[in-house]
């Protein structure tokens, strides 16, 4: 935006001067890295609560891989069946 102001700034009469009176970008981008840094804790404090209440390594692996499904498969071929006739 700042950028733009400058192009825009030079067609402007001599009288008239233009500047930004609030940047909510800066606003916004500081809001972003908060939510990103509020996830990054919230990942953090789950997998440290499943390995101590589960005590195993791989119980922390398992439900934390966000991919353990192809988007490709069913959406419930991912899943062991229970049995054939309630699919």
């Amino acid at each position: 935006m700042r950028k733009r102001l400058d192009e825009i700034s030079v067609n402007l009469p001599p009288a008239l001067h233009a500047k930004v009176v609030y940047d909510a970008s800066i606003y916004i981008d500081s809001a972003i890295k908060e939510v990103e840094r509020t996830l990054a804790e919230a990942v953090a404090v789950v997998v440290l609560v499943v390995y101590l209440s589960l005590g195993s390594l791989r119980a922390v692996v398992i439900p934390s891989s966000p991919f353990r499904c192809r988007s490709s498969d069913r959406p419930r071929s991912c899943w062991p069946r229970a049995s054939p006739s309630i699919y």
